[in-house]
């Protein structure tokens, strides 16, 4: 009976009802469907597609013997499969028979478990052809290929592989590069199972490796101990001296490198336990290591050796994922390693290529399930002799090079578990005498760490490689050590603090490149205490210490200084632009806190080789110190400071400073600081030469900076320039020099603006001031353009030399007519000048634009100026000598700080000797000066803009010499102006009142007031009798002459004053002579003389009727004619007149009425030019008469010259019938 027939007769006998019988019926089929599909159909299905599949995936002929499916076991065996070489020569691979069963636990598992896997006859031919390349070359390029992204990341796999066997397999290798053939056979592999997920299977493999290698045996077997409730099982893999190179050259993966030398030893046993048929453990021990393994790059240059490494291997439990060692040593290690030009490291570069992958779309992955984390722990790790060799190419122009030797490393108890943390120990030296040393510990999980590094002896000049590039400069000498302790964590963020760190340097010296000298020398500086915070962002510094330290500072000939050569100028890349500051980057700076910095015994010495001579400026005794300095917000700090400087002066400086904002308050004081070593400075600019000097000083300056807001300054003090001298620096005279210069009380403030001055005395002053023939004060030759030749300043003769054209360079430029724009008033500035006080001062006056040339020397100058503020005037007493002997003296009131100024002076000089001044009244008047004496009166009174002047000059016997040819002297009478001015005393007493608005442009107090002596001697041409008149009071010029009336020369009482006021003038002007000239009016002079001529004889008709008379008159003048005699006296008159008269026709005189008679007897008076130079004449003896007479004017001064006839000369607005006056 068969299978089937049997199995429906079990059927049929089964109970129930007929509805279970059709379910097992179903089922019945189904599984006959089953097998059907399983047994016939699939085995030529599956193999057909996998013969195309890995065809297809192979790029090679494949073939397949036989398939056979069974799947109620369920298994798959594939027979006779063979892979052929791409061109189909030969066969490449195959095996003779592959079994897989499955487990139907998959089903519950969702993940492929395999429960055996049976590898019959396998077989792999591989050649190396000559080009280093294998038969599966495009296979294992594919491999090592990354693969695409997958859109959505993948799972990790699961599956499980259970007893896996490989039997009788064989490896065939044709090395044509190196001519061999290998040949490994018999190859037995046992592996009890390879899983991602736990194992449920039953185990019956044992683990096992054989094979035959050339004919040489190789056998790896466990050992099985079976126990009680468990099975274990262990495999020793031992290597006794296996040679790296060998494998390495055989890599199917390109290498970077030449492992040149190494071989490999183990004593390696695998534990693999199971409890029951299942599979509970599988661990590791023993030792491993590597011995003289050495490793070179492609070129052949060294890479990595070392003499021996060794692990001591507790366990390895790939089930419970941990690891124990129990030590590691690492001999001898070499490194070198080097960063190529391109930036490149050579230990990078040896690594297999591996291109980015490429970048996969973000999508939500939900989480898997956490992995139990891989433990590890290392009893003790310790490297020994170790060298490393640096080299960075990439640093130009010379590339940085060190080796570090004698490396030791130390650590114990490392483990990423428990808390647990490593003691950590490591030293190198440097080729540089430079050593490490750190002590400390680890923590792994989390990352903690903690100790302290330390170093010394690392020279500045080995790194200096890394400098080159920006900083112009060789460091010739120089080393740092250096301490600290470090506390790390690594969390979120990264922790890191620094506490008890201290840094040193020593013998520093830096040289400008080709230079001998060093610029910078400092035997020692000091970093003490120092701590930071990361995350704080905080650093604070306990101590810094510098001492000896030497600093040179030049400015060279093109005027740049050595300092800034040190840096190079750096090329800026085109789109390096500026980023925007980014929000909060103020609230992320660090704070800096130094508790104390000491700077003590520094020197400097700049020298600038712009002037010539070069300028030096030595600068010792250098001290320093700073306390509780901070860059925190209102946080103030202490600073004190002091030097000498050049040997004699000193500098200090003290006082609390706040970093932000800025602010400082410091007491400063500088004593005897010379600055007679800034004449090279003041050379090419200067026609002078600073030969001594020095400036004190003590106060407290105050500066700010708020931010946001502008800065200010302020300083309160005292400064005094003492002992200051300077001499022309063509003939090495002296120009001017003062005993001392003292400004005390000064409070100065920039915003907003205040200046108090609270005293200024200047003491045993000198200046010799010289006006050049030219016109030009040598004042004004104190500054010069570069370049232009020195001009002496003193030098005497020079200024003598008058130029040969143009006009005195010391003129005026005349402001433009026009007014600009009125400002706005401003408010007064907040100046106050506290007393000024002049004493023992000197002024040396030359003038040689006057010939003969003019010296006078004020001396004794002294006196003082109150307290002037802006509201209040200084009043003012001044006094000097002149020439030793005139004094001279001001007093009054002046304010020069008020926005309208105000002058209220008044000042006098007495018994100034004229004789001085001969050379201007050459130059001025053609004549010089004998003797004399001067004393001036003046007060000048500036108030709103207005000047209101009054001069007063009294001169004592002023006596001119003979007359000197001068073209610049005036034309005018400067003589008679003299003696129109003297008096009987020998005095010329003068008031110039002068005014006018300072705001005129071409208003000058010297202009006017020699305006008005010009004026004063013109008027003594023009109209002496004002001058005259305006020195006694007798009128003006109205004394130039004396009216008449006309036809007569009768002195009246109007004409007997005006010369009772000449004859006074000229006896108080002994000087002084009169001429006297008649004049007579043809016009009015000739009727009045006819009239006259009627009156006398009509008079002498009258006087002869009173001939025998006692009581006849004197003269003609005093006889009075009545009315009722007038007929009959002048017809008496006319009948005697000589003229041809009218007559009857008897020859008889005709009588005529009184009229017609008149009428022609003044017709016929006898008058013309002679009789009307008679009448001048008559004149002119009537006013001398009375002038010699009454007025006891001396005749000798008194003179008549010819008459004279006509008004054309007369331009005043008196009568023509008169006497003229003129003075000699």
């Amino acid at each position: 009976m068969s299978a089937a027939a049997r199995m429906s007769e079990r059927l049929r006998a089964l109970p129930g009802s007929a509805r279970a019988r059709r379910l097992l019926r179903w089922l019945a089929g189904g599984l006959l469907v089953v097998a059907v599909l399983g047994f016939f159909v699939a085995p030529p299905l599956v193999r057909s597609q996998a013969e195309k599949a890995l065809g297809e995936k192979l790029r090679r002929p494949v073939s397949i013997e036989n398939v056979r499916v069974n799947p109620f076991a369920p298994s798959l065996t594939v027979q006779g499969l063979s892979v052929k070489e791409r061109d189909g020569s030969a066969v490449a691979a195959g095996f003779e028979e592959l079994y897989v069963r499955l487990s139907y636990t998959s089903i519950f598992r969702f993940a492929p478990v395999v429960s055996a896997l049976r590898l019959t006859r396998p077989s792999l031919q591989v050649t190396r052809r000559a080009d280093r390349s294998y038969n599966f070359q495009d296979l294992i390029d594919e491999a090592l290929a990354p693969a695409p992204a997958p859109a959505e990341p993948a799972q990790p796999l699961r599956f499980s592989v259970n007893n896996i066997e490989i039997d009788g397999g064989r490896l065939a290798f044709d090395d044509a590069v190196a001519g061999e053939k290998h040949e490994v056979t018999d190859i037995r592999l046992g592996v009890p199972f390879f899983s991602s997920l736990p194992s449920q299977v039953d185990i019956d493999v044992q683990p096992e490796l054989s094979a035959r290698v050339n004919g040489a045996p190789l056998a790896i077997k466990g050992e099985t101990h079976p126990f009680k409730d468990t099975n274990e099982t262990t495999v020793d893999v031992n290597l006794d001296a296996l040679s790296l190179p060998k494998l390495a050259d055989y890599s199917p993966v390109p290498l970077r490198f030449v492992l040149e030398s190494g071989s490999l030893d183990t004593r390696i046993r695998v534990r693999f336990v199971t409890r029951g048929a299942k599979a509970v453990g599988l661990t590791a021990s023993g030792t491993a290591g590597l011995s003289k393994l050495s490793i070179r790059d492609a070129a052949g240059s060294p890479l990595v050796a070392f003499e021996r490494f060794a692990a001591d291997i507790e366990s390895i439990d790939v089930f419970g994922r941990e690891a124990k060692v129990r030590n590691v040593r690492l001999e001898k290690p070499t490194a070198a390693v080097v960063r190529a030009k391109d930036g490149k490291l050579n230990l990078l570069e040896a690594l297999p290529a591996a291109p980015a992958p490429e970048a996969a779309p973000k999508t939500e992955v939900p989480p898997a399930a956490e992995a139990k984390a891989f433990r590890f722990s290392v009893e003790d790790i310790a490297i020994t002799a170790g060298q490393v060799s640096l080299a960075d190419l990439s640093v130009t122009p010379r590339p940085f090079r060190t080796e570090l030797g004698a490396i030791e490393v130390g650590i114990r108890q490392l483990a990423n578990h428990g808390g647990r943390r490593a003691q950590v120990t490591a030293s190198f030296a440097t080729d540089g005498l430079g050593a490490f040393r750190h002590e400390g510990s680890l923590q792994l999980a989390p990352i903690v760490a903690e100790g302290k590094v330390s170093g010394e002896g690392f020279r500045l000049a080995r790194i200096y490689p890394y400098l080159e590039p920006i900083l112009n400069l060789d460091i010739a000498d120089g080393t740092v050590a250096f301490e600290a302790g470090y506390a790390l964590a690594l969390g979120e963020t990264l922790d890191l603090k620094v506490s008890g760190a201290s840094a040193s340097a020593s013998t520093i010296v830096l040289r400008y490149p080709g230079e001998k000298d060093a610029f910078v020398r400092l035997p020692h500086a000091q970093l003490r205490d120092v701590s930071a915070d990361l995350s704080k962002r905080q650093v604070v510094v306990g101590e810094v210490l510098a001492k000896g330290g030497v600093v040179n500072a030049h400015r060279v000939a093109d005027g740049t200084l050595k300092f800034a050569r040190l840096l190079k100028e750096q090329a800026v890349p085109a789109a390096s632009a500026k980023e925007p500051a980014k929000a909060g980057a103020a609230a992320s700076e660090w704070r800096i806190d130094l508790k104390r910095s000491v700077i003590e015994g520094f020197a400097a010495t700049f020298t600038d080789e712009v002037p010539q001579p070069p300028v030096v400026v030595k600068v010792t005794r250098f001290r320093g110190l700073a306390e509780n300095w901070s860059n925190a917000p209102g946080t103030r700090s202490t600073v004190r400071v002091g030097a000498t400087v050049n040997g004699t002066g000193t500098v200090s400086a003290r006082g609390p400073v706040t970093m932000s904002p800025f602010a400082a308050e410091l007491d400063v004081e500088a004593k005897r600081l010379e600055f007679a070593f800034a004449q090279p400075y003041l050379e090419p600019r200067t026609n002078l030469a600073l030969t001594s000097g020095a400036l004190t000083a003590r106060g407290r300056v105050l500066a700010s900076a708020p931010a946001g807001g502008p800065f200010n300054a302020a300083f309160k003090g005292d400064v005094t320039i003492g002992d200051f001298a300077s001499v022309d620096r063509v003939s090495r005279e002296d120009f001017a020099n003062w005993r001392s210069l003292h400004v005390g009380g000064i409070d100065f403030a920039l915003s907003p603006l205040k200046a108090h001055v609270g005293e200024v005395a200047l003491s045993d002053f000198y200046a010799r001031i010289i006006l050049s023939a030219a016109g030009r004060l040598n004042l004004a030759d104190v500054m010069r353009e570069a370049g232009d030749e020195a001009k002496s300043l003193t030098d005497t003769e020079l200024r003598r030399v008058r130029p040969d054209a143009g006009a005195p360079t010391g003129e005026t430029a005349k402001a433009p007519d026009g007014k600009g724009p009125e400002s706005p008033a401003k408010p007064p500035a907040d100046i106050r000048i506290g007393r000024v006080v002049l004493q023992g001062g000197q002024v040396a006056f030359s003038d040689f634009f006057v010939r003969p040339n003019y010296t006078a020397d004020l001396k004794a100058i002294g006196g003082s100026v109150s307290e002037m503020t802006a509201q209040k005037a200084g009043v003012v007493e001044l006094s000097a000598r002149l020439d030793g002997t005139a004094p001279v003296e001001a007093a009054g009131r002046i304010n020069a700080l008020s926005s309208d100024l105000l002058v209220d002076l008044a000042a006098t000089a007495r018994d100034i000797e004229l004789p001085a001044f001969s050379p201007y009244a050459i130059k001025y008047a053609g004549y010089g000066i004998e003797r004399g004496k001067l004393s001036v009166r003046l007060k000048y009174l500036v108030e709103n803009r207005k000047l209101a002047a009054e001069n007063n000059v009294f001169l004592d016997q002023l006596t001119f010499g003979p007359k000197v040819e001068s073209p610049t002297a005036t034309k005018l009478p400067v003589l008679l102006a003299v003696s129109l001015l003297k008096d009987r005393n020998g005095v010329i007493d003068i008031d110039l009142p002068i005014s006018g608005s300072i705001d005129d442009p071409q208003f000058s107090v010297w202009g006017i007031i020699g305006r008005v002596i010009v004026n004063l001697i013109a008027k003594a041409a023009t109209a002496p009798f004002a001058l005259l008149g305006a020195a006694f009071g007798g009128g003006g010029e109205e004394l130039a002459y004396l009216e008449f009336a006309p036809g007569r020369a009768r002195l009246e009482k109007a004409g007997t004053d005006k010369l009772a006021a000449i004859a006074k003038a000229l006896g108080n002007r002994p000087g002084l002579k009169l001429d006297i000239a008649g004049r007579a009016d043809p016009a009015t002079d000739t009727e009045a003389l006819r009239a006259l001529s009627l009156e006398r004889a009509v008079k002498a008709e009258k006087a002869k009727s009173l001939s025998r008379d006692a009581a006849k008159p004197a003269s003609l003048d005093e006889i009075a004619v009545t009315k009722e005699e007038y007929p009959r006296f002048l017809t008496a008159a006319y009948k005697e007149a000589k003229f041809t008269r009218p007559r009857n026709f008897i020859g008889m005189l005709k009588d005529l009425p009184v009229a017609e008679m008149e009428s022609l007897m003044r017709a016929n008076a006898p008058v013309g030019d002679e009789e009307l130079r008679s009448l001048a004449t008559a004149r002119a003896l009537a006013a001398k008469d009375w002038l010699v007479g009454p007025g006891a004017v001396p005749p000798e001064r008194v003179f008549l010259v010819a008459p004279r006839l006509g008004v054309e000369a007369i331009k005043d607005k008196g009568r023509p019938n008169r006497v003229d006056f003129a003075l000699k």
